[in-house]
């Protein structure tokens, strides 16, 4: 309700402090909450995305990679999003991150779900980007 006061917690995935917005709220971002879900149903989780896990067929085919170039690519990102960080598990929601000159797809990295609906939003902008990470500095301390 507005006027109430939020209250402080601990996320229940990453153990990170964050303010509850809602009283039911139990992680401190969705993508924490996605996470928990994903590990609490594993099988599922598997099936519902395996469309963002395409590392054979026509998905590689179209960025005239291998599945051995794309496996190498994780590797060096230590298994990890190249923006976040986070660890990227097989089959939960990775995304290979390309981005088209002179009509052919060039492969940047391979990301997480959040980081890559992120770079969408922002429309893949840097200038964006940077005013966003700027406002993000300036605003910290601001309430």
């Amino acid at each position: 309700m507005p006027g109430e006061p939020m209250e402080k917690a601990i996320c229940e995935r990453c153990g990170s402090a964050y303010v509850r917005r809602k009283p039911w709220q139990k992680y401190c971002n969705r993508n924490c909450e996605h996470r928990a879900w994903v590990l609490a149903h594993p099988e599922q989780a598997k099936a519902l995305n395996a469309r963002s896990y395409r590392t054979t067929g026509e998905h590689l085919r179209r960025y005239g990679v291998t599945k051995r170039d794309w496996e190498g690519l994780l590797s060096k990102q230590d298994g990890r999003c190249a923006i976040c960080g986070c660890e990227l598990k097989p089959g939960y929601s990775t995304h290979t991150d390309h981005v088209v000159i002179d009509g052919r797809p060039i492969i940047r990295g391979i990301l997480c779900r959040g980081c890559n609906m992120g770079l969408g939003m922002f429309g893949e902008n840097p200038a964006t980007l940077e005013r966003a990470a700027e406002y993000l500095r300036s605003a910290s301390g601001a309430v």
